[in-house]
């Protein structure tokens, strides 16, 4: 993943499920950076002092502006092990995402059902 191909955007909840998107989505860097975003500190409304579930969640630009979108219009996306972080607030640095993996990004599943129907199809025919 390089360059404005893809986004990453952070997903923040009290729990897995209740993770909403905050912050801007980011696009990946180039060169040497490849594979990463811009690190910058997102305000999210909650309260310093508070523990979150935080999941980062990356998928292909041309598909859509947002995870979702990317997602229902069979992009390739992908999503990072949730971290759990009590957060801060200024003066204080932003808290780091210690325990962050990292993560691939995979096609839709129907493009994947595709391709294995593909197959499937190739190998019968080879067969009789």
């Amino acid at each position: 993943m390089t360059g404005a191909a893809y986004l990453a955007q952070a997903y923040v909840g009290a729990d897995v499920n209740s993770l909403a998107p905050v912050g801007t989505a980011l696009p990946f860097r180039t060169g040497t950076a490849a594979g990463y975003i811009t690190s910058t500190a997102i305000t999210t409304g909650i309260a310093a002092g508070t523990s979150v579930t935080v999941v980062m969640r990356a998928w292909e630009a041309a598909k859509g502006a947002t995870y979702e979108a990317a997602v229902a219009g069979g992009g390739i996306y992908g999503s990072s092990n949730p971290v759990t972080l009590t957060l801060s607030s200024p003066p204080a640095a932003p808290t780091d995402m210690v325990g962050l993996q990292s993560f691939n990004l995979i096609p839709e599943p129907s493009t994947m059902a595709l391709g294995v129907l593909g197959v499937a199809a190739l190998l019968l025919r080879r067969r009789q």
